[in-house]
């Protein structure tokens, strides 16, 4: 999620819980804090673009 620029293809699994796109919930659970906590925001446009 806070580097989708340096991957060319991604599997995804989630055995238990996901973190979604959800700007209204801190994370694990959502977004909204992950730019105060990591230093870094979430970018959906190019998370698209990485082949899955």
């Amino acid at each position: 999620m806070l580097h989708p620029d340096r991957l060319w293809a991604a599997s995804i699994g989630a055995p238990g819980s996901v973190t979604l796109l959800d700007l209204t919930r801190d994370w694990w659970v959502g977004t909204r804090d992950v730019q105060a906590r990591f230093g870094i925001a979430v970018d959906p446009d190019t998370m698209a673009k990485v082949q899955v």
